[in-house]
């Protein structure tokens, strides 16, 4: 039978990581989990990040996603705020 949670690795950067005082976690999250619902949860772990939710980036296994993007047992997901170049 088929789990009903899945884990992931997130990693935190810049600002996010600041706004978390974590620089990476693994968590359980129910499957079928989309990056846009990791994000929502995990701006109610930590309510800092709320002001950001809407510019944050996520790439899984060093690949940039869109919030669709439904995660998968082991992923690694990176959070961080947009890149500004100059």
């Amino acid at each position: 039978m088929a789990s009903d949670k899945i884990t992931i690795r997130v990693l935190y950067f810049a600002s996010v990581r600041e706004a978390t005082a974590k620089s990476e976690e693994e968590l359980e999250i129910p499957a079928n989990t989309t990056c846009k619902q990791l994000l929502t949860f995990l701006s109610k772990t930590s309510p800092t990040l709320t002001s950001l939710l809407n510019d944050l980036s996520t790439a899984v296994n060093e690949e940039y996603v869109v919030g669709e993007t439904v995660l998968q047992q082991r992923d690694t997901v990176a959070v961080m705020p947009p890149i500004s170049g100059g």
